[in-house]
């Protein structure tokens, strides 16, 4: 243990476990997985993406977050947010009502 600096190596159930937890609380991929589709040409106003995220929320009784965890969410994820002269727009996800319908 000394000689590893005293770091322990964690099992792979624990490992298993800790992702699958992950997974399970993933609320962002879990939004996007059902309602999103994901391309770096495609673009979806903010308003719009937040109130469908509301919706999802609450069709699947989970916890609605704020605006600015969900804004502070899609940019840790790598979406931008863009100001255009017709409002702000989340750059690289769109919305997949209307297309698969």
């Amino acid at each position: 243990m000394i000689a590893a600096n005293y770091q322990i190596n964690r099992p792979q159930c624990v490992l298993d476990a800790i992702g699958a937890y992950r997974e399970g609380n993933d609320w962002l991929g879990n939004f996007i997985n059902e309602c999103c589709i994901v391309n770096r040409s495609y673009q979806e106003k903010s308003g719009e993406l937040y109130n469908n995220y509301r919706e999802y929320c609450i069709e699947n009784g989970e916890y609605i977050r704020s605006t600015s965890d969900f804004y502070a969410a899609l940019e840790q994820a790598g979406y931008k947010r863009k100001k255009m002269r017709d409002g702000k727009y989340i750059i690289g996800i769109q919305l997949t009502y209307g297309i698969l319908d």
